[in-house]
């Protein structure tokens, strides 16, 4: 595995124990369901899309230790 896989392992960990803290069980089903999709939206959802990614959630950022 390599760190950029760790990274993002463990960042989904952290992301679905704050959902399991806070959220109701339907609502960590979703959160699972869009973590599985990727960090970043896809073309085919139907929110909006924009072209820059805030500095917090840039691959640069997550991947920093």
């Amino acid at each position: 595995m390599t760190e950029i896989e760790t990274r993002q392992e463990e960042l989904t960990e952290h992301l679905l124990k704050v959902a399991r803290e806070n959220l109701g069980q339907s609502e960590i089903e979703a959160s699972q369901k869009a973590i599985a999709k990727g960090l970043l939206p896809v073309a085919d959802d139907k929110e909006e899309t924009k072209n820059e990614v805030p500095g917090c959630c840039s691959l640069e950022f997550t991947t920093k230790s």
